[in-house]
């Protein structure tokens, strides 16, 4: 008997406790004042603008530099690939071979940090575009070199990278937002 009237109280506080008010567990917006709307909002506002700042310092400070340096080393090294069957002797790289592996993975590694997400291993075609459009161009510079004296003075003496980097800046925007927008599909 007293343990009928033990459960009765109990459930008679309870119903009286939640009697006021039809809470629900997935209705959150119930729990929550108007302030702590107004705050949230104003947290939004100010974000967006922060993001925008820190995106461009990461796009001039890193990935510039780093499309440069993998623009440059791999349309260098193709060109030289190329050049050598013409003249075997011809150029060598100065630096080192472990130096300038450093330097490639560095440039690749301020690339994906600059424009895409490391967390995002889909992002690596950012330095692989920059990549692909540096062999492509040393390929066409190294024919050149190959067909005749004239192109190697074009290609080594006048500023024959610089005129396609642009191409270099481009093409990894691209390839980022088709891999972005294949996998939203």
């Amino acid at each position: 008997m007293k343990r009928t009237k033990f459960k009765e109280r109990v459930e008679n506080a309870r119903n009286a406790f939640f009697d006021d008010e039809d809470f629900d567990v997935n209705d959150f917006l119930s729990c929550r004042s108007q302030n702590e709307f107004l705050q949230s909002e104003e947290f939004e506002e100010i974000a967006p603008k922060n993001s925008i700042l820190e995106t461009i310092l990461k796009q001039a400070f890193l990935f510039l530099p780093g499309t440069f340096l993998l623009y440059i080393l791999s349309m260098g090294f193709t060109v030289m690939f190329l050049s050598s069957f013409v003249n075997p002797s011809g150029m060598t790289p100065q630096l080192g071979f472990v130096w300038m592996l450093l330097i490639f993975l560095a440039a690749t590694l301020m690339t994906w940090l600059g424009l895409g997400d490391v967390r995002k291993p889909k992002h690596l075609v950012i330095p692989a575009s920059i990549i692909s459009v540096g062999v492509i161009l040393g390929m066409v510079g190294g024919i050149l070199v190959m067909l005749s004296n004239e192109f190697e003075r074009i290609v080594f003496n006048d500023a024959f990278p610089l005129y396609f980097f642009p191409l270099a800046l481009i093409v990894p925007f691209l390839a980022k937002g088709w891999v972005d927008k294949k996998n939203e599909n």
